[in-house]
């Protein structure tokens, strides 16, 4: 059975493969498998959102995280919730709630190519915000990909046309929501593990979704 050390949250055969191949090969496979499972969430929640609310739907999500997770809390007698930037943490729930919603909204209401070519912006806006928070050097060829991903923003958003379609806004506002949360994620892991950040989201998410799917 995989083992999980005091720092993190996953098993250390793939800390072994990170430390032979490369922390960045490691991540940029977790970012491919990750952006095929979201365009398979997404594929659900359009077809979903035809019967169900964006909250009853935002709300089952996060209970089945909690499902996953609830062994690890257990297992850990719940100091895997302590946390020495509950403020981050905190901030990162409540802006994650905001950028998922948007993007369950603009799933819903938007042409499923639409919203995913809307949804992936966030990329430009993590760069932008990375040179800011962390003063990242991103060079000449970041920033005019950057510069490019912006007027490609304004294209969809199509600021000419007589009245502006308020789920491509709302689409690109949950782009910069979730930017957002990238670059809070980034700084909670200086300090908190990774099933620590996981678990903060899990539960505050459910939490904040309750109330809306009830009303």
């Amino acid at each position: 059975m995989a083992r999980y050390d005091a720092k993190g949250f996953f098993p250390r055969h793939l800390e072994s493969f990170a430390r032979r191949w490369g922390g960045n090969t490691l991540g940029a496979m977790l970012m491919i498998l990750a952006s095929i499972a979201t365009a398979g969430m997404m594929m659900a929640v359009r077809d979903l959102s035809y019967t169900y609310s964006v909250w009853e739907i935002l709300l089952v999500r996060s209970l089945g995280q909690v499902v996953l997770l609830l062994p690890l809390m257990v297992r850990t007698g719940g100091d895997i919730l302590k946390s020495e930037r509950v403020d981050l943490q905190v901030a990162r729930v409540i802006l994650s709630f905001a950028a998922i919603a948007a993007m369950f909204y603009a799933i819903a209401n938007l042409q499923l190519a639409e919203a995913s070519a809307i949804g992936f912006t966030r990329i430009v806006f993590v760069v932008a915000l990375a040179s800011i928070v962390f003063a990242e050097r991103v060079g000449l060829v970041g920033w005019s990909a950057t510069a490019i991903g912006m007027a490609g923003i304004i294209v969809m958003l199509d600021p000419t046309a007589d009245a502006l379609n308020d789920a491509a806004l709302i689409a690109a506002a949950g782009a910069l929501g979730t930017a957002a949360v990238t670059i809070l994620i980034k700084k909670l892991t200086e300090t908190d593990a990774t099933a620590t950040i996981m678990c903060y989201a899990t539960i505050g998410l459910t939490l904040l979704c309750i109330p809306p799917s009830i009303y």
